[in-house]
């Protein structure tokens, strides 16, 4: 990962935070993931082992769409 995709994080990080959402990674390979830890971009968005982990730490929902 290079200086272009942590800028287009942090784009989507801060759009995803000014409509109430969040961002988060799943399964990212380890290189990305120092990566992330030394630009401590980890603090901001939640970093997740596997995809079913992120889906588990997910709040649930009310309506029919399941969204």
């Amino acid at each position: 990962m290079d200086s272009s995709g942590l800028g287009a994080l942090v784009v989507m990080f801060k759009a995803l935070c000014d409509v109430g959402g969040r961002l988060c990674l799943a399964a990212v390979q380890p290189a990305v993931h120092r990566v992330l830890t030394v630009t401590s971009l980890d603090r901001a968005i939640d970093v997740y082992d596997s995809v079913q982990a992120a889906e588990a730490d997910l709040p649930s929902t009310d309506n029919a769409t399941g969204r």
